[in-house]
């Protein structure tokens, strides 16, 4: 199960690769509104992560180092 997490980890941060592409190439052309709404969206890539995440530590009891 620890793996398939994992992997849905890697799925989120490639999700947000694309976001990160979108600004990099088009920002300049992107509407102020437009820009806060991939923001959200970024946001709430990292959140599902951080939900992932903490589900592999309460399955494993490993902390991650700083």
């Amino acid at each position: 199960m620890c793996q398939l997490l994992e992997e849905n980890i890697a799925d989120e941060a490639e999700a947000r690769q694309g976001y990160y592409k979108i600004f990099e190439q088009y920002g300049f052309n992107l509407s102020e509104r437009e820009k806060q709404e991939i923001n959200e969206i970024i946001a709430e890539e990292l959140k599902h992560s951080d939900i992932l995440a903490r589900m592999i530590y309460r399955r494993t009891g490993i902390i991650p180092e700083d």
